[in-house]
């Protein structure tokens, strides 16, 4: 896809953000099929809410910010 992070606010809401990460997968290889929230991996985890997106063979392909 590129070779640079993008980052988009939602036109809708501008509190939730995405964080796309560089890499120059297929079409096919960025669909998510694992989402990790922040809040399970650090214990006690205060803040805006946080999802880590992973494709099926475990890269990680972006970050959604829910403000």
């Amino acid at each position: 896809m590129q070779n640079k992070i993008i980052v988009k606010i939602s036109p809708d809401d501008e509190t939730v953000g995405y964080i796309y990460m560089p890499n120059e997968l297929d079409d096919d290889m960025r669909k998510v099929v694992k989402t990790i929230d922040l809040s399970d991996v650090i214990k006690d985890y205060k803040g805006v809410s946080v999802y880590l997106d992973f494709n099926k063979d475990g890269v990680l392909i972006g970050i959604e910010i829910v403000g």
